[in-house]
């Protein structure tokens, strides 16, 4: 290849380090999920591997090389192939494919490069493909590599209706890109190493994913908060997959592996540091002493939301597009942001358009229009650019398509209860909380409302002080950048409380 001449030949990897950075600097390759992997881990999964000369292998996202210089490296060590053998090797069980067309051709460049100068040979007939290798129905005997990470609502509806058409993994919820090549992997291959995203451990959308993959695992090294990729904010776990595995699987944190009962992989969620929170029968949990409730989801908060500073004779106001409109008093309820008001931002100064009536039944059209003219009119017009947007344009299943976008959050009074209000994310190790009696009515987002049951105020508020219960969201809550943790519900929820909680 005469492109050859261009490339080093002293530093396979530090030539494909070159190419990734200045590729990443590219916007579209932050858009097509581009994450690129240091050598060592690429070393680390080959080893997991462990791949034989006779077993064919396939990188679906092989980038600029990195996996298969590694691969490389590792049959020449390992196994001492004979030029002949190398040469089947990389022209019959060999596969590797990219959609990036660029990528592809570094990695061609610098896999005959590799061959020419470890072997002597030229023009080696490699197979490879510059496609979407989530076309692929064909099986091999392993697959390896790392995966585009790409968020549901960052693909195209047309992409998006592939994948839910064609993998199961991505058919509910908020999915990324990723389960899709988890399933790929399963569907066609004997055994396999992917370095991925470690949300699908605890997400409610990798519910399908976990069970499925359950009965194939092998090993598990989460990296929890330590950032593999110097170019990203993502944070990983390296899954390791052999059909019809048995017995424990090993599971590493901070480097250390151990061996768990895979009957601790549930489909609810793999929490499997080893931690006595998660041991149910030494107590009850915080649901048996406290209601949680999680807040509202309107999919379109900036446009309901109106500052309490507005208000003018019984009218708030509202701009949109240039255009100044008139809200009523009457159809808004006050909303506590609860981040904002833990935060440095302490006041309470915002109100949200309600169109419900009896709590959570929302208002007939022909009464909102005759009884909140004014709202009704500015609800008309923000309909065809932001409400009809919300979920994607998948609004038939909304009560009416001025409601929020989920019935949670507003079914509840907690005039004159006495709770806590704690953030749905928070610095790690700054966890905080504010106790209250409200006077009114509030709806709340951005956190949760924790309501005591009967003379279990003190003993709730003792767990939410104790160390105990901060490590507990520490462990199993999801790490964020900057250092955050975000946690949910069932987190709060499933708490296990013990005789000594402080």
């Amino acid at each position: 290849m005469s492109k050859l001449q261009h490339f080093p030949t002293t530093d396979y990897f530090h030539t494909i380090q070159q190419f990734e950075e200045q590729n990443h600097q590219s916007q579209d390759s932050y858009k097509k999920g581009v994450v690129y992997t240091n050598k060592d881990i690429a070393h680390e999964m080959i080893e997991l591997l462990a791949p034989q000369l006779h077993e064919t292998i396939f990188e679906p996202s092989c980038g600029a090389g990195v996996f298969l210089i590694a691969l490389l490296d590792y049959m020449k060590k390992q196994h001492n192939p004979s030029t002949a053998k190398i040469l089947d090797y990389v022209e019959n069980k060999l596969f590797f494919s990219d959609i990036d067309g660029e990528a592809l051709e570094h990695s061609i460049c610098i896999v005959s490069l590799w061959l020419k100068e470890n072997y002597g040979l030229l023009n080696v007939k490699l197979k490879y493909k510059n496609e979407d290798s989530l076309t692929c129905k064909i099986e091999f005997d392993l697959i390896f590599g790392n995966p585009p990470y790409i968020r549901l609502q960052n693909l195209e509806n047309k992409y998006r209706s592939f994948l839910r058409d064609h993998y199961q993994y991505c058919r509910n919820g908020n999915i990324d890109i990723y389960y899709a090549f988890i399933e790929l992997a399963k569907r066609y291959s004997t055994r396999s190493v992917l370095i991925i995203p470690n949300s699908y451990l605890t997400n409610s959308s990798a519910k399908l994913l976990r069970a499925d993959i359950a009965s194939d695992v092998v090993s598990i090294k989460d990296h929890k908060d330590s950032k593999q990729f110097n170019n990203a904010s993502t944070y990983t776990s390296i899954l390791q997959l052999n059909k019809g595995a048995c017995g424990d699987i090993l599971y590493a944190s901070d480097h250390v592996y151990s061996s768990i009962s895979r009957n601790k992989l549930q489909k609810d969620g793999w929490y499997l540091d080893s931690s006595p929170h998660q041991n149910k029968n030494r107590s009850k949990t915080l649901s048996v002493i406290a209601d949680v409730y999680c807040g509202i989801n309107t999919n379109a908060d900036k446009a309901f939301m109106l500052s309490k500073t507005t208000l003018h004779n019984g009218y708030y106001t509202k701009l949109h597009n240039g255009i100044e409109y008139l809200i009523e008093e009457g159809i808004t309820v006050s909303i506590k942001k609860i981040s904002r008001l833990l935060g440095k931002h302490k006041q309470d100064d915002i109100v949200i358009i309600f169109p419900y009536k009896n709590i959570n039944n929302v208002l007939h059209e022909d009464e909102l229009k005759n009884k909140y003219p004014y709202a009704y009119k500015y609800l008309s017009d923000i309909r065809e650019d932001i409400l009809d947007k919300r979920d994607n344009g998948q609004v038939q299943k909304y009560s009416s398509w001025y409601s929020y976008g989920r019935k949670q959050g507003f079914n509840i009074d907690f005039t004159n209860s006495k709770l806590f209000l704690i953030p749905d994310s928070y610095k790690t190790d700054n966890f905080i909380y504010k106790k209250m009696t409200p006077t009114d009515r509030f709806l709340h987002v951005s956190g949760y409302v924790i309501v005591p049951k009967k003379d279990h105020e003190e003993e709730v508020q003792g767990i939410l002080n104790s160390k105990k219960f901060q490590e507990h969201l520490k462990i199993y809550g999801k790490t964020l950048v900057g250092g955050y943790t975000k946690i949910n519900t069932k987190l709060i929820k499933e708490y296990c409380l013990f005789t000594s909680i402080f």
